[in-house]
């Protein structure tokens, strides 16, 4: 066992952790004050176009982000930051042109899509998301965590305060728009953009040394583009099917849902995986990094999935009472996300390993075939009319032996075995029957608050266990 504090992993994994608690806070603590000034269907069209820029910042760095922290040479990784930033620049400069283009040239279509001309909102929140992603890799080569921290309280802070009063003005989908760009811009000149842009023009930019890195790590644009943009279609392809067939509401609702639901996985993987990142890239091999690995999964397996199943068991009354009325049917959805999202807790954190393994091809292989899963079964049935239930159930399936096969991938990779995998299982069964146990049980002869406080108690149990297997990874 490391001593709490001694290892470089474990302190600044707590200070990635603290500072993704916080900023999770503010964004948390905003959500009951938004949901009540704006209505379901303006967050349905906020979340597509949030959505849509997603996909497009994948594309628009070819990935080459993901190589800033390989090279030996500072003046390479400058040179790989300013080549990302800069393709992304023409690439949603381009897609601009490009749409303003059809907007003219084609009248149908403006009326093809319900977003209107808020796809022209698309492209310069890309560029946006793009810079901060660049500006995130270039902190963590450098070791400067607590940059990457008050990048995040910052974004958080300036999209919350600006969506809340943008709200009170009534800007609808504007407020929240403009809120987010906000944001993200505060948080990439927090994160030290502006002096890396600076060095372009003073320094300059090599331009053959960017050709001669770009072949040498060809592999991101060739691999990472297409699993990234599989991984992000599959998270909001429901979304953007929703809106596609008018469903604009539900489409709301469901990305409400998926932030909440996304929460704890998207907290752990803000908190460690920029840290394993690092510390993978240089120690995979030994034992003391595979212990640690295998003592996280038990510590999250105990630790975090209790709560977060009883999150899930108490969604449908608990949601309209902190959100609003008009958000009940969020809680319903949450719940149906329950299994995949409580599976997400052990796969985000370690999805580079596959980047230190020069195995990309495995997990983009994997993410196609479940991604074509996704995409023809929730575009049949909602072609065919089924009810949003049946259509939620089948993608959290999907999606659940996603998480299923991808986690076995990574206990392959880390060299802990499928034996241990199977070992992981079993606990996690384990503890999904005990809560579900203890709430049902208890729910038959107590008073719902009791039962509730029950099923606390149960969850904390759990946790004690996890926090034995966290005191070793610290």
């Amino acid at each position: 066992m490391i001593r709490i504090g001694t290892s470089r992993f474990s302190r600044a994994a707590l200070l990635m952790m603290v500072g993704t608690a916080l900023s999770q806070i503010i964004a948390l603590g905003s959500a009951p004050l938004l949901t009540r000034l704006y209505e379901p269907a303006v967050f349905g069209v906020f979340a597509t176009v949030v959505a849509l820029a997603g996909i497009l910042a994948i594309p628009a760095t070819l990935r080459y982000e993901l190589a800033i922290l390989l090279p030996e040479r500072d003046e390479d990784a400058r040179t790989i930051a300013l080549g990302a930033i800069a393709i992304a620049f023409w690439v949603t400069v381009g897609v601009m042109a490009v749409m303003m283009g059809a907007w003219y040239l084609v009248p149908a279509f403006g009326t093809m899509s319900s977003l209107g001309l808020w796809l022209f909102a698309i492209p310069p929140l890309a560029f946006c998301v793009a810079v901060q992603s660049t500006a995130v890799y270039v902190a963590n080569r450098e070791h400067r965590y607590g940059r990457i921290v008050c990048g995040n309280l910052v974004q958080q802070a300036i999209a919350a305060l600006l969506g809340v009063g943008f709200g009170l003005g009534a800007m609808k989908v504007g407020g929240l728009y403009l809120s987010r760009l906000a944001g993200y811009i505060s948080a990439s000149a927090t994160l030290g953009v502006v002096a890396l842009v600076r060095s372009f023009f003073v320094e300059g930019f090599d331009r053959t040394a960017f050709r001669d890195l770009a072949a040498r790590y060809r592999q991101f644009p060739v691999f990472n583009v297409a699993y990234s943009l599989l991984g992000v279609l599959s998270r909001d392809f429901p979304v953007l099917a929703l809106t596609a067939f008018g469903l604009v509401s539900s489409a709301g609702h469901f990305a409400l849902a998926r932030i909440a639901a996304t929460f704890p996985a998207n907290f752990l993987t803000a908190s460690i995986s920029q840290v394993f990142y690092r510390e993978a890239a240089e120690k995979i091999d030994t034992p003391p990094f595979q212990d640690m690995i295998w003592n996280l999964m038990r510590a999250l397996a105990f630790g975090l999935v209790p709560f977060f199943l009883l999150a899930a068991l108490w969604s449908s009354p608990l949601f309209p009472k902190m959100l609003g009325e008009n958000w009940r049917e969020t809680g319903h959805m949450f719940a149906l996300l329950a299994s995949p999202m409580t599976l997400a807790l052990l796969t985000g954190w370690p999805e580079r390993i596959f980047e230190i393994r020069a195995k990309q091809y495995w997990s983009l292989a994997v993410q196609f075939v479940f991604d074509s899963m996704v995409v023809v079964s929730v575009t049949a049935l909602l072609f065919y009319g089924y009810d949003i239930d049946i259509v939620l159930t089948v993608f959290a399936a999907i999606l659940s032996g996603y998480q299923l096969t991808y986690l076995a991938l990574v206990f392959v990779l880390t060299g802990l075995g499928l034996r241990k995998y199977c070992t992981l299982l079993a606990m996690l069964a384990a503890v999904v029957a005990g809560m579900l146990l203890g709430h049902f049980g208890a729910g038959m002869v107590l008073t719902p608050i009791h039962t509730f406080l029950a099923s606390l108690v149960l969850a904390g149990s759990f946790s004690a266990i996890g926090l034995r297997f966290g005191l070793r990874v610290l």
